[in-house]
Order: structure tokens, then C-alpha cells, then sequence
């Protein structure tokens, strides 16, 4: 039996990416190619005998995309889904929001019903777990990943600097005087790529630049059920630790780190209930610089990693993919903005 022709083997033999194969035989309307390319795909298809894609889920006519975001509880991911979508409406495009909870399946579930589906893209505000599914629909899906870039993956990138933002923190608190500090992270933190990736930032940054001192790593242990339940689980995480810590073993720690601001605000709570003075008595830093980070009663000194302006790059890119303009359809997009450290009062002198 004759083997069926696919977007596949028309994409290997026109050189062109199967998503903008499918959209110049699907005859939209709202993209534009070049008389020259169109004559290509279509004479390649008559002469291969391409009958037809695969039947899809027809819901979203390629104006719809996907944010996939592993929380929305934490700030971070809810301004950037905003961002997104404010982005999205002012080229007349819509979004869906899915959350992961860090959960490869519920991500890999996801992604298969969207590749067989008419979404227009997707934007992922953290590295993908699904790499293998990610490998086989990238080419017919355009896909953007706001994340510290892989070379591996074949996808666009909106690079984020995580490892330099914690180089930022280190390097903050060795020129305050401080020898002993302590970072607080979720546990598991390991597995989430950017929380990794700041973490040796920090680490190398701090050995780098205060060898005669200490850092100690803080966790506890949560299951990803009490992650998505829980509102308040990192900033609680953040406070619990801290509680622990200025039991047991504050005489020497004299800066704390949270691993994302979240967890920052927890150790300030912390902090406020056993009437410790911030900065005099430790000084505290985030990184994400969300919106609360510079509210007068909480002014923590942050990272920013202006995640709206990342957002906004991010839909740019799907979006000219989406419709083929500027010719970007086969081309890997790699955009970055460099992180700040956003210096307030929650940091001070040893």
C-alpha cells in the first residue's frame, strides 16, 4: 500500500517549515507569502500527491494562542499572562491559559490536544518538560519559550539571564560586608529550570567574591498537590523556614536570599513577627521584582527582569510566525533583555 504523504515530506522537499506549508494549502487569508513560494508548496503537492493534513479541532481559526505558565497564584506568571494578553488584543488574537503545577504529564497532555488542534501558537513563561513531544510539533507549530535558552530545543527564545540574576544578588551582598548568608527555595527547585540556573549564579557568584564565607541552602518538603491548593504555599515555605532558622542558627546567617519573591515575603513575615529590624538586623533580597517588591512597607531589593517588556517580545515573535510576515517562518528567533538589581531598603551594611 502506497505510503501516505505528509506535511513532513513536503516540508523535507520544499525546505520550507511545515507550518507555513499547511497555511498556503489551507489558502488563509490573513497571511502572505511570495507568488514564488506559494507556486512551490502547491506544485510540490499536486506532484507528491498530498491529499490533505490529518483532521484537527477546529475552535480557535489560528487567532487563539496558548500561555502555558506552571502558577498563576505567583506574580511573576500572572503579569506576564497579562502582558501577553494585552499584547494579543491589539493584533486581534485571543489567549487561553494553562497550568502546569510543574507537572510533565498534564504539560504533554496539553500539548498533544493543542498540535492537533487549529491554535495559532504557543508561549511557554518557563523551560518545557515535554522535550520529546516539543521535537515533533515545533516545526508545524510555532512555539516561543521565555526562558534561559537551550540550545537543543527548536523553538524561539525570549532569553532570560537567570544565572546572572543571582550573580547580581551575591555580588550585592559581598559589597554590603555580609560572610554568612542563607537562600530559601521551594523544594524540588532543582527540576524548574530558571530556579536552578539562579541558584548557581548565586552559589558560583558568592564563592567568587566572598571565599571566606558561607552559603547555606534552606528547604522544606511540599508535594506539588499542596503547591496548587495552597495560595500562599511559597510565601509560607519562605516564612516557615525562616522561623526555623531564627530558632536554631541565626547567629551566624546575616542575609537571607529568597530564591523568588514570593518566598522573600514569607521571610519578611517571619522577620515582622519576631520583631527583627530589616536591614539592621538582616538584610533580605528577592529576585523577580514583582509588583509588591517596592510597596512602602515591604521595599525589597529585587532583580527585575522586566517581564512585561519579555512578554510583549515574546507575542512578537509568535505572532510573526503566525502570520509569516517578515519572512522569520523557518529562522530560530533568539531576543534578550539583561536583568537589573532594583536596590531598596531591605538590604543594608553588615
Amino acid at each position: 500500500m502506497k505510503q501516505k504523504i505528509t506535511l513532513a515530506d513536503l516540508s523535507r522537499k520544499t525546505g520550507l517549515s511545515q507550518a507555513t506549508i499547511s497555511m498556503i494549502l489551507a489558502r488563509r487569508t490573513d497571511v502572505s507569502f511570495s507568488e514564488e513560494t506559494i507556486r512551490l508548496v502547491r506544485e510540490t503537492a499536486a506532484e507528491m500527491g498530498y491529499t490533505g493534513v490529518s483532521r484537527r479541532v477546529t475552535l480557535f481559526s489560528r487567532r487563539t494562542i496558548m500561555v502555558v505558565c506552571p502558577f498563576l497564584l505567583n506574580n511573576y506568571y500572572s503579569a506576564v499572562v497579562q502582558a501577553v494578553q494585552i499584547a494579543a488584543s491589539q493584533s486581534h488574537c485571543n489567549i487561553l491559559v494553562h497550568t502546569t503545577y510543574n507537572d510533565a504529564e498534564l504539560e504533554g497532555r496539553i500539548l498533544k490536544v493543542m498540535a492537533e488542534s487549529d491554535i495559532g501558537g504557543i508561549i511557554f513563561t518557563m523551560m518545557p518538560q515535554s522535550r520529546n513531544i516539543l521535537d515533533k510539533i515545533a516545526s508545524a507549530l510555532p512555539i516561543v519559550v521565555i526562558s534561559d535558552r537551550e540550545e537543543c530545543l527548536p523553538v524561539d527564545f525570549v532569553e532570560l539571564h537567570n544565572y546572572k540574576a543571582g550573580s547580581l544578588v551575591a555580588a550585592h551582598l559581598a559589597q554590603l560586608g555580609h560572610k554568612n548568608i542563607a537562600c530559601i527555595a521551594t523544594p524540588g527547585f532543582e527540576a524548574i529550570h530558571a530556579r536552578k540556573i539562579r541558584y548557581e549564579g548565586l552559589k558560583n557568584t558568592w564563592a567568587e567574591v566572598c571565599p571566606d564565607g558561607a552559603l547555606s541552602l534552606l528547604t522544606n518538603f511540599v508535594n506539588p498537590a499542596m503547591m496548587r491548593d495552597n495560595v500562599r504555599m511559597e510565601r509560607y515555605l519562605g516564612q516557615q523556614i525562616t522561623q526555623e532558622l531564627l530558632k536554631n542558627r541565626f547567629s551566624d546567617i546575616t542575609a537571607l536570599v529568597g530564591l523568588n519573591d514570593m518566598i522573600a515575603y514569607g521571610i519578611l513575615d517571619a522577620m515582622n513577627e519576631a520583631g527583627k529590624k530589616i536591614p539592621l538586623d538582616f538584610s533580605v533580597c528577592g529576585c523577580d521584582n514583582d509588583f509588591p517588591s517596592d510597596l512602602a512597607g515591604v521595599s525589597l531589593t529585587s532583580v527585575e527582569h522586566f517581564m512585561v517588556k519579555n512578554a510583549h517580545l515574546a507575542f512578537q515573535i509568535l505572532h510573526s510566525k503566525m502570520t509569516g510576515r517578515d519572512g522569520t517562518q523557518n529562522a530560530l528567533i533568539r531576543m534578550d533583555i539583561q536583568p537589573e538589581l532594583i536596590r531598596r531598603t531591605s538590604t543594608g551594611p553588615l
